[in-house]
């Protein structure tokens, strides 16, 4: 008997994977600078994936999340800046801030 929650939740952690693979095979370049780097992270959605499309993230579980940044982490990217901003200030501004401080601070 198949179980077909877990099936597709498979299915879509293999879809989160290949998607950042096919986006960092695209966009990564050792000789751009951190900030820069960092920026088009963000602006891909990849920094912060867990927060909601709509403030720089894929609106992804915390899960997929991890698959996201341990897909990093092999192809050799750098990752995500860490620390307290996107941990705490990122979500609390993506959800109550308004669409000027989301693009600012997020």
């Amino acid at each position: 008997m198949s179980d077909t929650t877990t099936d597709s939740k498979n299915d879509t952690n293999v879809d989160v994977v290949d998607e950042v693979r096919t986006w960092l095979e695209e966009n990564w370049d050792p000789d751009l600078t951190v900030a820069e780097w960092w920026e088009r992270l963000g602006l891909a959605g990849w920094a912060a994936p867990t927060l909601p499309t709509d403030a720089y993230g894929k609106g992804l579980s915390r899960g997929d999340a991890v698959l996201v940044q341990n897909a990093i982490n092999e192809f050799g990217a750098l990752g995500a800046p860490g620390g307290l901003g996107l941990l705490l200030a990122a979500p609390t501004i993506a959800t109550h801030g308004n669409p000027e401080q989301i693009e600012k601070y997020v």
